[in-house]
């Protein structure tokens, strides 16, 4: 779920490209991205937490990964 919905705002493709941020994000590091005890606390983390970088999770994931990350964020 994006963000955008869990406000309850109005979605748009950017929904889908922040879902599939977040498969890949849990594809490399093997964890669940916002997993919580309950649902209330999932969306807590998924609205109000900084999400980790892949390499603070797992620093074998390759340096390119973050710079891509990296590139994607100043654009």
């Amino acid at each position: 779920m994006a963000p955008e919905q869990a406000r309850g705002e109005a979605l748009d493709r950017r929904a889908d490209v922040f879902s599939a941020g977040v498969m890949l994000w849990e594809l490399l590091t093997f964890h669940r991205l916002f997993k919580a005890e309950g649902e209330a606390e999932t969306l807590n983390r998924l609205l109000y937490l900084p999400i980790p970088t892949v390499r603070e999770i797992d620093p074998e994931v390759p340096v390119e990964l973050e710079r891509c990350r990296h590139a994607r964020a100043r654009a």
